[in-house]
Parts: structure tokens; sequence; C-alpha cells
């Protein structure tokens, strides 16, 4: 953008005829204004195109800034023209002071004469005023002098005017605008200024204008938006002030060394006094607003109090305010409280009030005191006072006021009642109609595990309701509130956490006139019967599934479901897993509801004899792998059977795989050897199952001299995502290798780890993606098709 600002500002300079070479008074004025204010043009007649919102003021600005690079070619200096200005040269320059001076008043928000007065418009008027007269009212002024000091005076007064009404803070986009325009006017009449005192040539001041055009260029990149509305602060009021009084005072002490003009020195004058008073009317202004944000700070204080009584306590320590609450706690007008000290009106304890004030200064004062509230009878009544400390910059505190007498009332009650109540084994409590306990007995402290002092004026939910159960709890207040008495199970927590049974009930409790006031509910501990009821139902249950695998053993309701073993070097089957269901009254069972109950009794060895002598069966058809439960490790009925079988139905034995899990190969590491190596002795395979779950997993394997190790699906699941799981896999697959054993991967869901297992060189797969366990259609075309 800069490269292009400066090109199209070369053409312009070369289009019209502005010299750049030659040296000359006009030259120097062509580069030092013409150029910089019409690269400002140009940056701000792109800017009716980058900003849309602002086109009618940026193009303003536009038209404004090419006028005054106009005027400024035309007219360099005056004195190259003698006294005659041009006239078009003139009403370009005005028409460019005008222009964007109104356009940054337009930029600055609403135009508010009294917003800009009261931000110091007035001394700006008079300073500018005075610094016109002093330097461009001289003698040996020209016409022209003249007429561009009064145009650069009013671009000055417009910027300002636009400063004054924005108002503090200056927004920085607003503030880079307003400064390029006054940079502009600054390095104008320094170039006059300088002209008048006859010094000319290259100066600082030729910098300025290239500078003005910079912050114009960057503001019309950003684009300035009009400032929002808010609170205006006096800082720009003072700082203009302080600069005015500046400005007057060294008019007056040049006056001394150098007589001015009686104008000058008169608008000097006015131009310190008027600063002077807007001084005081500031300082005035910031204690007025310190006094209402001091009043406002009092008043949301004691509105912020809500139901309580709320008092404002002064430095002197007399009250400043009060709600209405306060009127009805002391029982008093505000006349009777306000302006009374308030040691007059709560006293209480051991201690004064200035000292109970000082310790909530040092954060040594509790959150809550207890004094006595005093009517203007000396009628005193039980109040609980929070006391505020003094915060720094405030000279009030605040006082937050509770009526307690009814809670007095309510623990009086409750004193008197726990003692009727207190020798009840039973846990009896009582509780208001919003469920704060207001009784608590010692079958209470002994069941839940909170004392009395704790448990009153807590909520019933808070203590010992489960969160489960909070429905309940409203439930009981509701219908015994409605004068209902109830009984019912349920479950309750104790102090440390715990969940016991109990059972309660819960009846009103009614006052003088016959409503209900409370509700007092009694409750008795059931968590052992309870213990007891559910062992009964859980042996009852175990007793019944007993029943029904015998039955299913008998009755040939057993039947195997198997899942394919996927061989991923060829792509075959490789065997079949053989699992059982049960089939129970039209239903087929999975085996997790009734081998939990098998396992923990003899009955799991008759159903291991049942899946050999139906494993082997298949086994003379497909290969399959058959699980055995802990108990048969070591048996030698279940070798014996095996070798029977074996001999009898005379399928290959390497079509028989039986399958021990870790967990029971490491509560009986003897048995478990022993089976193993009589059942590789008759040729058939073993898989150690679950590999990689128990402790020491690789120590088995010493021991063990299984065909298969079967990885636990806990490591397959999450290998393609956990590097973790897959340097296990790794090293299960290696030492699989060098014990001469075969990998079986379980629990394969989806390609991606099928395809991972595959590069990590596991030998078989097994899971839903390879397929479900499904009923065996016995004929090797359908097993393998």
């Amino acid at each position: 953008m800069l490269a292009g600002l400066l090109a199209a500002s070369l053409a312009a300079a070369a289009l019209t005829g502005v010299e750049l070479r030659s040296v000359g008074a006009r030259s120097h004025t062509d580069v030092t204004f013409f150029l910089p204010l019409l690269a400002a043009a140009v940056a701000c007649a792109a800017a009716v195109f980058w900003h849309r919102e602002e086109r009618l003021g940026w193009g303003v600005l536009a038209v404004a800034l090419a006028l005054g690079a106009a005027a400024e070619a035309a007219f360099p200096l005056p004195h190259q023209e003698g006294d005659q200005m041009p006239l078009g040269a003139g009403i370009a320059y005005g028409v460019f002071c005008v222009a964007g001076g109104a356009t940054l008043l337009a930029l600055s928000g609403n135009l508010r004469l009294r917003r800009a007065s009261n931000q110091g418009l007035w001394i700006c008027v008079f300073g500018l005023a005075t610094i016109w007269t002093w330097l461009f009212l001289a003698p040996g002024g020209s016409t022209g002098d003249v007429v561009y000091g009064a145009l650069d005076l009013l671009l000055a007064l417009l910027v300002l005017t636009a400063l004054c009404n924005h108002g503090w803070p200056v927004s920085p986009r607003f503030g880079m605008l307003a400064g390029g325009f006054g940079l502009i006017v600054l390095a104008d009449s320094m170039h006059v200024q300088g002209h008048l005192a006859g010094v000319l040539g290259v100066d600082l001041a030729d910098l300025l204008p290239f500078a003005a055009a910079a912050l114009i260029a960057a503001v019309a990149c950003m684009g300035v938006r009009p400032p929002e509305e808010r609170a205006r602060s006096g800082r720009l009021v003072v700082i203009l002030s302080l600069l005015s009084v500046l400005l007057a005072v060294a008019t007056l002490v040049y006056d001394h060394y150098s007589r001015l003009s009686a104008g000058t020195v008169l608008l000097a004058s006015a131009t310190l006094l008027f600063a002077g008073i807007r001084l005081v009317l500031a300082q005035r202004g910031w204690r007025d607003a310190r006094a209402r944000a001091r009043q406002a700070e009092v008043t949301v204080a004691v509105e912020a109090a809500g139901f309580d009584a709320a008092i404002a306590v002064g430095p002197d320590g007399r009250i400043v305010s009060c709600n209405e609450r306060a009127r009805q706690v002391f029982r008093r007008d505000e006349i009777e409280i306000v302006g009374k000290p308030v040691d007059g009106l709560l006293e209480g304890g051991d201690r004064p009030v200035d000292e109970l004030f000082a310790d909530a200064d040092a954060g040594a004062l509790p959150a809550s005191v207890e004094l006595n509230a005093y009517d203007t009878h000396g009628v005193g009544t039980p109040v609980e006072v929070a006391i505020g400390a003094l915060r720094e910059g405030s000279e009030v505190r605040t006082l937050v006021v509770r009526d307690i007498s009814e809670r007095r009332r309510r623990e009086e009650e409750n004193r008197r009642l726990a003692a009727i109540i207190r020798s009840s084994e039973d846990a009896v409590l009582t509780k208001d109609l919003t469920g704060v306990v207001t009784g608590w007995n010692q079958g209470a402290e002994r069941l839940y595990g909170y004392s009395a002092e704790e448990a009153i004026g807590m909520t019933v939910e808070e203590l010992i309701i489960p969160g489960e159960r909070r429905e309940e709890a409203q439930r009981v207040l509701d219908e015994v509130g409605a004068g209902e008495t109830i009984s019912f199970e349920t479950q309750r927590r104790t102090k440390d956490g715990t969940t016991m049974d109990v059972t309660l009930r819960a009846f009103p409790i009614r006052g003088l006139t016959g409503e209900v006031t409370a509700v007092c509910t009694v409750a008795h501990d059931v968590s052992e019967r309870r213990r007891r009821e559910r062992a009964e139902e859980q042996e009852s249950e175990a007793l019944l599934w007993r029943g029904h695998l015998r039955q299913a053993l008998g009755g040939g309701d057993l039947v195997f479901h198997g899942q394919p073993i996927l061989d991923l070097k060829s792509g075959q089957v490789h065997h079949h897993e053989l699992l059982v269901r049960m089939w129970l009254e039209g239903d087929l069972v999975l085996p997790g509801s009734f081998l939990p109950h098998a396992e923990a009794t003899e009955l799991i060895r008759d159903l291991d004899l049942w899946a050999v002598e139906q494993g082997i069966r298949v086994a003379a058809q497909i290969p399959v792998a058959v699980n055995l439960s802990a108990r048969s490790l070591g048996s030698r009925d279940l070798l014996r059977a095996v070798e029977k079988r074996l001999g009898e139905e005379g399928p290959p034995a390497r079509n028989l795989t039986f399958e021990i899990t870790e967990t029971a190969a490491a509560e009986n590491m003897e048995g478990a050897r022993e089976l193993v190596r009589e059942l590789t002795q008759m040729g058939c395979g073993v898989a150690l199952d679950d590999f990689g779950t128990g402790y020491g997993s690789f120590t088995y394997l010493r021991h063990l001299p299984v065909t298969q190790l079967k990885i636990d699906s806990e490591f397959i699941t999450g290998i393609g995502a956990d590097t973790a799981d897959r340097r296990v896999v790794e090293s299960m697959v290696a030492v699989a290798r060098n014990f001469e054993m075969t990998t079986v991967a379980e629990g394969v869901e989806d390609r991606a780890t099928f395809e991972r297992l595959e590069e990590l060189g596991v030998d078989l797969v097994q899971g839903y993606y390879v397929g479900r366990p499904r009923p065996l259609e016995l004929g090797r075309e359908a097993i393998h098709g």
C-alpha cells in the first residue's frame, strides 16, 4: 500500500508539473507539503473502498487533503508572490481546513457543545487566540501570512474541539487521526513563523507533514469507528488546563522582556483566569463524585442485605444509613436510628462494639457475633451481627443484623424434646417443614455418627440422605406435612459415608392449634437383616441355577456353539473354540448366568467331563478347543476320560486343544503342570488362556509346556493407539516363538486391529471381526466354507 501511495504521489507530481529537483522556495514547499498531503489524500480515497461503513468521512477527507495539497502547490510562500495571494489557493486551503476539521468532529461522536465545554473547549479557544495574536499578528506580516495563520488557527480549533467532544480516554485510532491534522497545522504555522522571523531553509518542520501523512494513512488502513457512549473522566480538562496555564505564564513572562500587543497580554490573562476556574471546578467535581460514590457504596451495601437488617456506620461510630428491615428489628423509626451511636443500639457480651470493629478490621473476628438489639423502651432482642471490615478508600462499614429470637425459641424447644427422647435406642430426629434438623437424640448420634451440635441447623439432605434419594426427603415432608404418618424401608448415609438399610417411620408434630409444625422420624438399623436376606437370596439363586445345570446335564439341554479362530498365514479357519450354552424353557442361556454358581461347587467337574466327552466327539470332524475349569487341574478322572474317549472315538489328538486360564494355573501350579504334561503326551494341544493378565506371566512358561498362548483382549483392544500395548504384544509373540508356541489374539473387533496383528506376526486371531459364536454345522465344507 505504501509503495502504491508513493507511486501515485510521484505520478501526480509529474502530471501537475511540481518541481522536485530545482532548488528554490517553490520546490521546497512542493516536497514538504504537496507530496505528503497528496499521499494522505490517496490513502483516504482507498479507505473509501476498504471501510464502506465510513466511506462518507473518508471521501470528505480525501477531497479536503487533495485541496490542501493543491493550495500548497499553488501558493508555497506568500512572500514569493508579494502580498497578493491567489484567491483560488486561499479558498482551497480554507475548504481543506473546514472539511478536515468537520470530518474530525463527525468522527468524534455525537457533537455536544456542553460536553466539549466541560472537557476544556473554552480554555483551548483562549489559548489558541493567545498564540495567534502573539505569533502571527506581527507588523511585517503579509496578507497571505495572516490568512494562512487564521486558517491554521481554525483547523487547530476544530481539531481540539473534536478531541474535547471525544473525551478522555482518547482511542488510539482517533488520536492518530487528530494528531495527523495537528502536525499539519504545526508544520504550516512553523513555516509562516519562519518567514515572519526571516528564517528560511530546511529544518525539522519539513519532516512534520510526512509524519502527519503516515499517521493519516495508518488510520485509513485500520478504519476509525465512532467512540461508544461511555463515562468521560475529567483528566482531559485537567491536562488542557495545565497546558493553558503554562502557555499563559510563558506569554506574560515573555511580555516582561519584549513587549507584546495589549490584546495578546489580555488573552493570556483571560486564559490563565479561565484555566484556574476550570481546575477549581474539576477539583469540586471530583470531590462530589467521591461523595456520591461513597453514598452509592452505602446504599448498595445496605440494600444487598436482602431480608436481613443492615446499617452503615460512619468513621465516628454513628449510623449513617439503614434499610427497612433494620427499622423492624430495632423497633424504631429511621429518625431514631440514623445519627445515633451504634453502641447505643447494639450491646452484649463483655466487649464493647468499638473493640469488635477493631477485630473485624484485623481479620480476627468470627463471621458473626451474637448481641442484643435494643428498642426505644430498652427491650432487647437477640440478634446475630456480621461486621464488615473497613475497606481501603471507604469511610463506612456495613453491619448485617439478623433477628435470631425465633431460632432461640426453636432451640429451647429442641432441648426439651431431646430430653424426652434421649433414652430411645432408635434414631429419633425432628425437622421443620423445610427439612432443617431441630432435634437429634443419642440414638441418632450412635446410628449416623453426627453429634447433636453438628446436626441441628443442618438439612437432612446434607446429613444423611444419599444423593440418589434426595426426592424421597421432599416426598416425606410433603406427605407428613399434610398430616399423614408413613412407614417404609430405605437407605441412609452415616458420617463416614457408609450406606445402611433402615426402617423409617415419619409422623407429624402438631402445634397448639392443631397445625403441623414439624416432622419426627424414627429410624431403626436393619442392615444386618438385609445382609442376611441378600445372602439368602443369592444362595437361593445359586441353588436354583445349580438345579437347572444338573437337569441340563442329565436331560441333554447343554449345547456347544463354536467361535472360529483364523490362521493369518493361510487365511483359513484353524479351529473352533467350543462355548457352552443351556436351553432353559425354550430360551438359550449364556454361561455367565450359571457358570459362576457351578464353579463354587464340585458340579463344575461334571460340566468339564461333559465338555470333554462332547468336545472329543466334535473333534472327530473338525479341530476344536475345549475350556477346562480350575477345579479340573490335576484331576485323574478327567485325564482318564480324555484317554478313554480318544481311544474310543478315534479322532486325531491334534484336533483337540484344551484351554486353561492363567489365573487357574497360578492357583494350582502343580496340578496344572501335571495336566499339561499328560495332555501333550497324548498329542493334544494345550492353550494358556488370558495370558498377560496375571503377575509373573512369563515365569509360568518355565513350568507349563503349553502349545498355545492366548493373548488377553485387554492388550488387543487398544493396540492401534497404545504404544505400550503394542510393545507388550510384540514381547509375547517373541517369547512364544522362542518356546515354539503358537500365539492366538483374542478380542479382534475391527479391521485395523486385524491388520496390525498380522504385521506383528501373530499366528491366529479370534473375535467378532473374524466370526461370532454360532451353532456348529458339522461337516468340513459347512465349517470351512
